[in-house]
């Protein structure tokens, strides 16, 4: 199932979460809950993408638990898996590069959650236009 990406975390975010000792989950920091969100994204776009016929392979970690911190090879395999997707499907122009690690700034994380969601985008636009090809051919059910 697509979660909805936060792509639009600024500074002003980080400075407000630095005021708060909070177990929250705030915009301006880095939580579990944010790599849940980017692996299951992950997942359901490899997922979507085989489904239509396209190649890819995905190894991230999707059993995330919300005490777990995350290692360096789970977020390497982040990395990882992004490129895969990208290099398995179309990507804008304006698709930000994969951000090298670490993935400790709040624009890196926006760039890897824009690019997940520009690949959700193209790939939805795709799946209507040959719902529509299909129904304009009297092809069956897509």
């Amino acid at each position: 199932m697509w979660r909805q990406p936060i792509i639009d975390r600024t500074l002003s975010d980080v400075e407000y979460a630095k005021n708060f000792s909070s177990e929250e989950d705030l915009k301006g920091t880095l939580n579990v809950s944010d790599w849940i969100r980017i692996t299951e994204n992950i997942y359901y776009l490899s997922e979507l993408l085989t489904k239509y016929g396209y190649k890819v392979k995905v190894k991230c970690k999707i059993d995330w638990s919300k005490d777990y911190i995350p290692r360096v090879s789970d977020v390497e395999q982040i990395k990882t898996d992004i490129n895969s997707l990208k290099s398995a499907y179309i990507i804008l122009s304006t698709t930000p590069q994969t951000p090298n690690l670490p993935y400790t700034l709040y624009t890196k994380i926006n760039d890897i959650e824009k690019i997940l969601l520009d690949i959700n985008n193209l790939l939805k636009s795709e799946i209507e236009g040959l719902k529509r090809l299909s129904f304009r051919l009297g092809g069956g059910k897509f």
